[in-house]
């Protein structure tokens, strides 16, 4: 029997593995480049950050995809991202715009 890799996450949804460790560090990336300003104030204000869909596909669809075909995957990624950038308060996130 193959022994699962430390950082897998599960599958995309599409029967291949996801590389956890990688997700969390591309998703924290996302994060700091498009919604930082966003994402301090949340955390500032104890409210949800609101990422539009849209902006999340253009700069990793990968993660988009993820979103879509795994939400329990993506969540998990989107709170250890979360939990490395050690911000002040906790922060939610929510998704707007999104696809079926």
């Amino acid at each position: 029997m193959e022994e699962e890799d430390a950082y897998s996450a599960g599958e995309n949804g599409n029967g291949e593995k996801v590389d956890e460790q990688r997700l969390v560090a591309e998703f924290e990336s996302f994060l700091r480049k498009v919604y930082y300003k966003q994402l301090l104030e949340a955390a500032d204000g104890g409210l949800a950050l609101v990422v539009d869909f849209k902006n999340l596909d253009e700069f990793r669809p990968e993660i988009a995809d993820l979103l879509l075909n795994n939400p329990h995957t993506i969540f998990g990624v989107i709170s250890k991202a979360l939990d490395q950038m050690q911000l002040p308060n906790k922060v939610r996130v929510r998704f707007s715009n999104v696809q079926q």
